[in-house]
């Protein structure tokens, strides 16, 4: 008789642990998640965004890179530590693709520029080129290559947290602030994604050029301040005013290219070597400037 009762009690214990596994199990599904677990998964984001790099991002022909192109981003990743207190920065050049070649005489294939890029870089361990632009067939406005950029490097993360700055020359920047070339729609997605970096220099001196004419003429600080257009967007807009200034290009370099001239630091050597080994921008294949 007691096994029998010791039998029957050990029945009830594991029925009831059963219904109390069941109850529980369904009890949790239907709670919501505790407000303490909700602080932490916060937290835990917050945390990583706070180390999210920012992103330093420069568009254009690069042909050829010269050296004001990689003083350029070493001049905005400065900035961008000092002047806006990012800790962690990450560099990216995205070079055109070749549907340009029609408008740009001087525009070599996008295979070339990648490389060249590749060896003016290679001592900018925190800078990498990105070749998406430039497999493109199609025109990509630089927003594109914004959120292109940005979806890749964010990970897991929300790509609109990183902050993006977009730097380039002054050329581009009065291009972009007074629409030349630039739709209104196109120069909002832009500054809605990143942040303009300008790295003032001075117009290229190609002589009878009204593009540089102009901007040689143009006063930055009114353009960004006080132009109706530009006004509501010029806290998104920097001026590197300590930035190094020189008269490189890669309009002067393929000039000087062309008449035989140095380009020693003008351009990097190995960049150099690469356009000796390719026959690049000689008379034949570079009739603009």
């Amino acid at each position: 008789m007691y096994i029998s009762l010791a039998v029957l009690l050990l029945y009830i214990i594991c029925v009831l642990r059963v219904y109390s596994i069941f109850w529980s199990a369904r009890g949790f599904s239907s709670r919501t998640v505790p407000e303490s677990k909700r602080k932490r998964e916060r937290r835990t984001r917050n945390a990583r965004l706070a180390t999210m790099p920012a992103l330093v991002l420069s568009c254009g022909s690069f042909s050829p890179p010269t050296v004001m192109h990689c003083l350029m981003m070493e001049t905005a990743r400065n900035h961008a530590v000092h002047a806006l207190g990012e800790r962690d920065v990450i560099g990216v050049v995205s070079p055109v693709n070749d549907a340009y070649r029609a408008s740009k005489p001087g525009l070599v294939a996008a295979t070339h520029r990648v490389e060249m890029l590749r060896h003016a870089l290679q001592r900018s361990a925190w800078v990498h080129v990105n070749t998406w632009e430039s497999e493109q067939a199609r025109f990509v406005r630089s927003h594109e290559v914004v959120s292109h950029v940005r979806a890749q490097l964010a990970k897991n993360a929300e790509p609109a947290s990183m902050r993006v700055l977009f730097v380039c020359g002054t050329d581009v920047a009065v291009d972009i602030l007074e629409r030349r070339g630039w739709p209104e729609d196109s120069v909002q997605a832009l500054l809605s994604k990143a942040e303009l970096l300008i790295m003032p220099r001075p117009p290229s001196p190609a002589a009878g050029d009204a593009r540089n004419v102009h901007q040689a003429q143009v006063d930055l600080h009114q353009l960004v301040h006080e132009d109706v257009r530009n006004a509501s967007l010029a806290s998104r807009i920097h001026v590197l005013t300590d930035a190094p200034v020189a008269n490189i290009s890669s309009t002067l370099a393929r000039r000087m290219l062309r008449r035989g001239y140095s380009v020693k630091y003008v351009l990097d050597e190995s960049v150099r070597q690469y356009i000796e080994e390719h026959g690049l921008y000689g008379r034949e294949t570079d009739a603009g400037e």
